[in-house]
């Protein structure tokens, strides 16, 4: 009877470290969200004029990377090569969304539109 406590409480144990664990630890309701709008050939943030900005993130704290593709006719991604994030390339009018736990290394790291890249990318600065 002992032995069958013991079991029991082992696999209450394991199914919370495997299941509660990380939906309380990585929860998208306290991310805080990010949107990088693709517009006119470069990415902006709402309400800000500036094209390709510097966009400023705290190390450890997690984010949705919301990619919104506003640009006519033309398909764009989000990719953060440093972190190995991306979001998949998106035809115009549309938008996705990844989260991301940001590194706890303070620096600075590109985002890029693969596609075009030349004309399309920015630094993420981890601050903190």
């Amino acid at each position: 009877m002992r032995r069958a406590i013991l079991i029991g409480v082992g696999v209450v144990t394991v199914l919370s470290t495997v299941v509660l664990v990380p939906l309380l630890a990585g929860g998208n309701s306290t991310a805080r969200k990010v949107v990088v709008v693709a517009r006119d050939m470069s990415f902006r943030l709402p309400g800000q004029a500036a094209e390709n900005p510097v966009i400023r993130v705290e190390k450890g704290e997690t984010i949705q990377l919301v990619l919104q593709n506003d640009d006519d006719g033309i398909k764009h991604d989000l990719a953060v090569p440093e972190w190995g994030v991306s979001v998949d390339e998106l035809p115009s009018g549309t938008s996705s969304v990844v989260s991301v736990r940001v590194p706890d290394k303070p620096g600075r790291v590109e985002y890029i539109c693969k596609r075009h890249g030349v004309m399309m990318k920015g630094i993420i600065e981890v601050g903190g």
